[in-house]
Parts: C-alpha cells; structure tokens; sequence
C-alpha cells in the first residue's frame, strides 16, 4: 500500500507558482519577505541583499520591473499553441493587474518549459 501519493504536476504547478510571483514581485504573492532576507544574508554571502541606511531591503536583482513585465505579458498575449495542447494563454494576462489568472497544471508545465 501507498503512504503518500505526490502528484509531480501539482507540486509543479506550486514551485511554478512560487517562482512566478516571486520574479514578479507580487506583494501579497512573494516569497521574499524581510524573513527570508535575514536568512539571506545569515547563511549566504549577499551583501547586496541586505539593509539600505534608511532600513528598506533593496529591490532584488531578480525581480522583474514594470516595463518588463509589460513585455513579457505581452509576449505571452502572442503566444499560439496547436488546438487542445494548451489552453488559450492569450487570455490569461490581466494587463491591468499584470498577472496570470487562470493557469492549470499542465498550463504552468507548458510555460515553464
């Protein structure tokens, strides 16, 4: 008998998720919080990371800013897939809000690839 059953796409779609939001810099969304900063800067060597004079965190170098998001949502409003392989990712941006609404696992398996 089985234990645990691990759906891979699942797990997929939430590291799909979590990367996604981070790169995007999505307040409620991200996972680099001023937590995972003092654990940055604790076990690793990212003096860049660290606190300004004035105790902001600076915007991380991985993090996209808006006109880049701009043209990845649009570059994703582009895309074509043959009929049935994916489901319409032209539709998914919310230009307004800048963000993907929408995907499924096997959506965020596509895009990643």
């Amino acid at each position: 008998m089985i234990r645990h059953n691990l759906d891979m796409m699942h797990i997929e779609k939430n590291f799909f998720d979590n990367v996604f939001n981070t790169v995007l810099n999505f307040d409620d969304k991200t996972k680099d919080n001023p937590q995972s900063r003092l654990d940055t800067t604790k076990y690793y060597d990212r003096p860049q990371l660290r606190k300004d004079s004035n105790g902001q965190y600076p915007k991380a170098i991985y993090t996209l800013d808006k006109e880049a998001r701009v043209i990845l949502f649009n570059c994703v409003k582009g895309l074509k897939f043959p009929d049935g392989y994916v489901l319409n990712l032209s539709r998914l941006p919310d230009t307004n809000a800048k963000r993907l609404f929408g995907m499924k696992s096997h959506d965020c398996h596509v895009f990643m690839q």
